[in-house]
């Protein structure tokens, strides 16, 4: 039987505190430690500061990263280890379900992103989700985009993957409802939808496909974007495969920057 992996988790803000939560479902995979300790996995928080932390990590000891929504504005050029980037929608594992289903599609499908954000949220970290998203949910790379409205309400982004598929990200500021994101795709003969909510809800994702046979569900995944981490890592560590998301992270901080300048500037 394989020893619990030790885990070391520095100063966490509310939202990425969450963690400790799972990491106390997964007692036979995990055992937390002090932060001073040498570490199998050592979980960071991504707001400002976080690659000279992830850095740090590697320099003592740690064999894998778990990086929890890194901010956007900085990034890392050469990862000295493995870096699994906790996202809290892009990673729910429903995403890579959704993805399977949208590759029988055109990519002359229109794809829609929503996301309804809280009153003063930070809206180029919320941006940089809905990026990583995209790609996540298609396997594609967004090779174009602009800001077509913008207001404190939310904005409106249009945009172009590298297949050609049309993409529309919209972000609606609101304390009427729920943080959460949805997704949808309608194409010729088929079409597909999405709700993930967010980290601190007590309910799956859930992903919903119709065509002419009908309307179906897919099978629900009861796992949050913490626990699919957390997966990962193990599975790493015991594997001694590779594994760096950062270079995905530095190219979504630099277009949610470019994007959100330019409502600055319009």
């Amino acid at each position: 039987m394989n020893r619990p992996l030790t885990v070391g988790l520095a100063e966490l803000t509310d939202d990425a505190h969450r963690i400790d939560v799972t990491l106390a479902s997964l007692p036979i995979s995990f055992a937390s430690v002090d932060v001073a300790d040498t570490v199998d996995v050592a979980i960071i928080d991504g707001n400002e500061g976080w690659p000279a932390r992830v850095e740090d990590a590697f320099a003592e000891g740690a064999r894998v990263v778990v990086l929890i929504e890194p901010a956007s504005g900085e990034s890392i050029g050469h990862s000295p280890g493995p870096v699994i980037v906790d996202r809290v929608y892009a990673g729910n594992p429903a995403v890579a379900a959704l993805s399977g289903v949208l590759a029988d599609f055109s990519p002359s499908a229109l794809l829609e992103i929503r996301a309804t954000v809280a009153t003063g949220a930070e809206m180029r970290s919320r941006l940089c989700g809905l990026l990583a998203l995209s790609r996540a949910s298609t396997n594609e790379e967004l090779v174009d985009a602009e800001v077509v409205a913008h207001s404190l309400g939310g904005l409106v982004i249009r945009a172009r993957q590298a297949n050609g598929r049309p993409v529309l990200l919209t972000i609606t500021v609101t304390d009427a409802v729920p943080e959460a994101v949805s997704l949808r795709v309608i194409g010729t003969a088929a079409a597909v939808e999405a709700t993930i909510p967010a980290a601190n809800a007590a309910r799956p994702a859930l992903v919903t496909v119709s065509d002419g046979h009908g309307r179906r569900q897919l099978p629900t995944l009861y796992e949050t974007s913490h626990r699919a981490a957390l997966r990962r890592a193990r599975d790493i560590v015991r594997s001694g495969a590779g594994g760096d998301d950062l270079k995905a992270v530095g190219a979504d901080g630099a277009l949610a920057g470019r994007l959100m300048n330019s409502t600055a500037t319009a």
